[in-house]
This record gives C-alpha cells, structure tokens and sequence, in this order.
C-alpha cells in the first residue's frame, strides 16, 4: 500500500521524508525483510492515523498525529520481523532525526543571524504566540522570562499523550532528542545564548523546561536531562526484551 494522506501538505511531506529515511534503516536492521516491514508500515501508520484524526482538532494537530502514527508503526513492524526493542527503538530515532534536520538548523542559523541578543527575542509574547500558533491546541505553553533568562514551558505535550494511549510512552524521547538539532545549533552560535533543559514529560516529569540563558560561556556542556536519561532508556528497553 503506497497511498494515503496526512490531511495537510506540511504533513504529507514529513512522511515522505520520514520513511525516506526510515527504509535505509530497516535495510540494516532487518535486511531480509526491508521492504515488508516499509509496506506495512505505511499502512499501518495510515490505518493509526485515520483512526485518530476524528480528535484532531487544528492542522498542527494533523501533522502532530501523522508523525507519532509513523514512527509507532515503523517501531511496531520491525518488531515484528524479529527486531530486538533497541535496534528497533534505535532504527526509528535515527530517522526521525534525520528528517527535517537540515531546515530546522538553516532556519535556526538565520534567527540567530537577524538576532543579536536572541534571549531578549525569545521573552517576546510574539515568541510564545508563535510556538502555539506552530504546534496548536493539542500542546500547552507557558514563557517565564528572568534577568539573563528565558523559560519555554510544556504544559502538555500531544506527542506524549499519543504514545500513552498506545502503550509506548518511551517513543516519546524520540521527540526528545529531536530537540537537540536546534538546541545544539544555539548552543554552538557565537550569540550569547545557551540552551538547557532540565525538565520533560518524556522523562517523567511534569512538563518541559527549555531554558534559554544569555551567556558566552560555552565551555562546559549545557544541562539536558534527556542525554542524562539515555543510559536509564537503554537498559529499559532491554529489560522489556527479556
């Protein structure tokens, strides 16, 4: 099955890169098996999708939706041809953090370039509005600004709801780790600026802290509980296997 749609153009076009990606992956992870596991993923990911979309209630929320259906099928049908849960998981994230890597770093390059004091852009009201405007009613955002300092907080989290009611609630660092391509590209600027995070859903906390800080002090290595967390996934992901 090689049709389907997402409902929104933005959407449709993460899937194409996504499973672009994805089937390089699942040509290493289960190489007998490469072009069944895509097959089924597309239609799996789809029959997710549709089965969704009746509560999506923004575009945001399509693309939101579309992105959680594929990587929870992809995952899904490389265990089913044998994959153990690591390589599995592992396979999955590669692709989802190769997909739309390149823009967000180039659209990030270019913020940082139009702004000389970037922390002082981002406590802007305009900031906040734009981050609900971008991911809609199915998230939750507070901004708390401070002095040199600059909090982006996730009230609730789609992506992580999504997976909880299908029973992967781990999935959801893989949106996660995501997050690194932007924060690792503020964090190697020449801008005063540095970005921590030292809460998220995914990890079990309550909400999401991304916390940005006016400094030219790079030399040590930003806070981020989701790379402290990664020793805790693998070990549970092999737990599982057993």
């Amino acid at each position: 099955m090689r049709t389907g749609s997402f409902g929104s153009l933005r959407a449709n076009t993460w899937r194409w890169a996504f499973l672009r990606h994805l089937r390089r992956e699942a040509q290493r992870a289960a190489p007998a098996h490469a072009g069944a596991v895509m097959d089924r993923t597309r239609s799996s990911a789809q029959r997710l999708f549709d089965d969704s979309r009746r509560d999506v209630p923004d575009k945001p929320g399509l693309m939101m939706v579309g992105a959680c259906s594929l990587v929870l099928a992809g995952y899904r049908e490389l265990l089913a041809a044998g994959v153990d849960r690591l390589t599995a998981y592992e396979a999955v994230r590669r692709a989802f953090l190769a997909t739309f890597a390149t823009s967000t770093r180039w659209f990030v390059r270019t913020f940082l370039t139009l702004s000389r004091d970037p922390v002082a852009q981002l406590s802007k009201p305009v900031s906040l509005r734009l981050g609900q405007r971008a991911f809609g009613a199915m998230f939750g955002f507070e901004q708390r600004a401070s002095g040199d300092e600059v909090d982006l907080v996730v009230t609730h989290c789609g992506f992580h709801q999504f997976y909880v009611e299908h029973g992967e609630p781990l999935l959801t660092l893989i949106h996660s780790e995501w997050d690194r391509i932007f924060m690792d590209a503020m964090n190697a600027s020449r801008r005063p600026i540095q970005v921590q995070r030292p809460e998220t859903i995914s990890t079990g906390c309550d909400r999401c802290v991304f916390r940005f800080v006016r400094t030219v002090d790079v030399a040590g290595t930003a806070l981020d509980i989701v790379l402290a967390s990664r020793p805790e996934l693998t070990a549970s992901l092999s737990e599982q296997e057993g």
